[in-house]
């Protein structure tokens, strides 16, 4: 891809000017050469700059707990990190130069370059979920994946990056606070017991469905402080209280 290449190319111009460094910094400096040495100097220290940046963004990515990756318009891997080669269960240098439908069934492969292009057609990032099994151990994950189109200055497409989170344990809470709402509702709607509960505000959020069915009204009507009209004025104040 043309990300890729022009990444190589920087870095063979660097590997140039570190020759011409090293050619040159054995030689004695010619009379007025000290341009030259500061020079020499200014390139060794963007050179530095340069690899010091490159490897903290390397150790940055490495380090994140998230799959992270970078693909080119066609859907060529450009790069990920530790946690992405786990989820293809191949190294860095196995993943890049190589596509979806290289690592996984063409089904998934497709669904995943389909949110690559609507992140694309979108301009801007997009985000999806998605369950995905890890090559590496076999071990499922509920991935909220953010993707989002790179451009140049020019704005051409440079490349789709992607991230994707783990929300597994946060769906299995979501989960389980949805079973035990739906069990107290059961419980709360058997029998002939009138249930309701309210805030500190004293306006009630929920009603059960023997309360509605000895008040004859909704649920909608109940709420808030709307069954207060139900209720005689001379016991009003009582029911308050």
């Amino acid at each position: 891809g043309r990300l890729q290449e022009r990444i190589d190319e920087q870095e063979r111009v660097f590997a140039a000017v570190r020759r011409m460094i090293d050619e040159l910094g054995g030689q004695a400096s010619p009379a007025g050469g000290e341009g030259l040495d500061e020079l020499l100097a200014g390139i060794a220290t963007l050179l530095h700059e340069h690899e010091t940046s490159r490897v903290l963004l390397r150790r940055l990515v490495e380090t994140l707990p998230d799959l992270v990756w970078l693909k080119d318009g066609n859907g060529v891997y450009l790069d990920c990190n530790p946690r992405f080669e786990a989820f293809f269960g191949a190294p860095r240098a196995e993943i890049v130069g190589r596509t979806d439908y290289d690592f996984v069934d063409a089904e998934l492969a497709a669904f995943f370059r389909a949110n690559d292009q609507r992140a694309v057609d979108n301009g801007g990032p997009t985000v999806n979920e998605e369950w995905v099994t890890f090559a590496s151990d076999g071990h499922r994950e509920l991935l909220e994946t953010t993707k989002t189109p790179m451009y140049d200055d020019r704005g051409r497409l440079l490349g789709i990056l992607g991230i994707g989170h783990d929300i597994s344990a946060q769906r299995q809470i979501e989960d389980a606070l949805r079973e035990s709402e739906q069990h107290f509702r059961t419980l709360a709607n058997t029998g002939s017991v009138m249930i309701w509960t309210s805030g500190l505000d004293k306006l009630c959020n929920y009603f059960n469905e023997p309360w509605l069915r000895f008040t004859g009204r909704s649920l909608e009507e109940e709420l808030g402080d709307g069954w207060t009209t139900g209720v005689h004025p001379d016991d009003l104040a009582r029911c308050i209280d």
